[in-house]
């Protein structure tokens, strides 16, 4: 018996990628992370484990921020770096796994290796220990009353085309590369787990032209990967090898397909 929705999670994979994750990864870190963190609790058993050890360490220095209670601030720090500088290095190796998993689904497709990228930000300043990033930062963590600085603070980000800032990107250019970055997250998990999850593309046609959704689709048709797509519309259905549902009326149909 599956116990919590994180065992759950383990034992079912589901990568999935929606038109809300993509304006979530647009607007700000907190959305990146989220795409980022399902690949690494997924191919790094530690990670969770660690990241709420860390959470509870800074729970309890914030507490004290909030309080204005000082008197054991610096205690809290020194719990708090060395774990914050492990979670750098399981992210760090995490990267560079996920750099070469999207590398080989680029090669696949037929696209150069320069075409989209990963930019790390580990939350805080390179030239420091996170430490000396910590003391450095505690006045202006007791006047704003929480811990600013730390791997909590992380940004893992795209680079499509050379291109660095993600509000650039158009919302047809993000999601292609949202969707490539799901797909080598699914070859990175299949390797280490030996599980397949399935991938859940919501939405899928919407943004997208029309060579990059066949790009696409001709590549989870090679890897043979059990995949659930949805479209408001009707061109799921010109595909003869699909299954095709229709909602009608708030019932679930199964259709031939137009082919």
């Amino acid at each position: 018996k599956v116990g919590r929705l994180g065992a759950l999670a383990s034992q079912i994979p589901v990568a999935s990628l929606s038109p809300e994750g993509c304006s979530a990864f647009r607007g700000g870190a907190r959305g990146r992370r989220q795409v980022f963190e399902w690949g690494l609790f997924h191919v790094e058993p530690r990670y969770g484990p660690l990241f709420a050890q860390y959470a509870s360490i800074r729970k309890q220095r914030d507490e004290g921020l909030r309080r204005q209670d000082f008197r054991t601030d610096e205690v809290w720090l020194r719990q708090l770096a060395p774990v914050g500088e492990r979670l750098n290095e399981l992210r760090l190796v995490f990267v560079d796994l996920l750099t070469a998993a999207l590398q080989s689904v680029l090669t696949d497709i037929g696209l150069p290796g320069t075409h989209i990228g990963l930019r790390y930000r580990r939350g805080w300043q390179p030239n420091q220990s996170l430490l000396e990033g910590l003391l450095a930062a505690r006045e202006g963590d007791r006047k704003q009353r929480r811990t600013t600085v730390g791997p909590h603070r992380y940004d893992l980000s795209v680079v499509f085309q050379e291109e660095s800032e993600v509000r650039r990107l158009s919302l047809g250019q993000l999601k292609f590369a949202l969707i490539l970055i799901r797909l080598a997250q699914v070859l990175m998990v299949s390797k280490t787990t030996g599980q397949t999850p399935v991938l859940l593309l919501d939405d899928f046609y919407s943004e997208l032209d029309d060579r990059n959704a066949e790009i696409l689709l001709d590549y989870l048709r090679t890897k043979g990967y059990q995949v659930l797509l949805t479209d408001q519309g009707t061109r799921l259905g010109e595909h003869a090898e699909s299954t095709v549902f229709y909602v009608e009326s708030g019932a679930l149909i199964e259709r031939p397909s137009l082919r």
